[in-house]
Parts: C-alpha cells; sequence; structure tokens
C-alpha cells in the first residue's frame, strides 16, 4: 500500500483493525454516530444574547461576555468568530464582512503602497505613523 499510495496510506494497525471489524459483519468504511453532547455546546438563545450584548456595547472584552453570560470564553469566542462572523477592530467588535468594492480598494491601495516602499524605503518608513500623535502641550505655571 505504501507503494500505492505512498505518504497517505494507512498505519498498518488501522488496516489490522478494519479487516478484524470487516471479518466480525461490518459493511461501512464510515465511522459509528457517538454518544455524547455534541460538538457546539451553545444555544440559539445564547447566540442571540452574545449579539444583544455586543451590539449593545462593542468594548467589552471576550471574557467580559463570558463572565455576563456564565458561559466558556471559549463558546464565546467561537459564537462571536464563527457564528456572528465578528472580529475585534481598535478595541470594538465589528463584523468582519467586506464587500466586493472594499476588496477592491484594499488590492489598490496595498499595490500602491508597495510601490512607493519599493521606489524608496527609507523616505517610506519616515512617514509611518507608528502610535498616536496627539498634540500634548507642556505647561508651567508661572
Amino acid at each position: 500500500m505504501v507503494s500505492t499510495l505512498g505518504d497517505t496510506s494507512p498505519r498498518y494497525s488501522t488496516i489490522k483493525k478494519r479487516a478484524a471489524e470487516f471479518k466480525r459483519g461490518r459493511e461501512s468504511l464510515e465511522d459509528d454516530p457517538r454518544s455524547g453532547s455534541t460538538r457546539s455546546s451553545t444555544t440559539s438563545d445564547q447566540v442571540d444574547a452574545i449579539r444583544r450584548i455586543v451590539l449593545k456595547d462593542r468594548h467589552l472584552t471576550t471574557q467580559q461576555i463570558a463572565n455576563k453570560m456564565r458561559i466558556s470564553y471559549g463558546s464565546v469566542k467561537s459564537v462571536l468568530n464563527d457564528t456572528l462572523g465578528m472580529s475585534k477592530l481598535s478595541a470594538r467588535w465589528v463584523p468582519r464582512i467586506r464587500t466586493p468594492d472594499q476588496k477592491f480598494v484594499r488590492h489598490d491601495l496595498s499595490k500602491e503602497l508597495l510601490a512607493r516602499f519599493q521606489t524608496d524605503p527609507d523616505y517610506f518608513y519616515s512617514r509611518i505613523v507608528t502610535q498616536d500623535e496627539t498634540w500634548v502641550h507642556h505647561f508651567e505655571p508661572e
């Protein structure tokens, strides 16, 4: 099998186990259904509640939402990222859906910035803002 399938061939122990199962009458290669809890422990009510919480205050952290909902951090993160399609941007939860126009503009701007960088890297680096440039006024009372 290794010469035919290469690295994708199953291990010998797997083949031996499957052969024994087929001798006992098994007819399918599919896994049998398993008992126990489902993969996701969040309900649609929880998803709706998380959506309402986030829309009310987009500055909440994942841990704060988990504490309010009394569910695990991982469940909240899964709901926010996978179910609701949201990500954290500038300390706010925002939908991460972009329109084709937005993708096109982002692509063009990226190409333009790359061209500027390739033309003169030193000048390009000198023009990058690396932090908030708020003006701080120094005042010394007399």
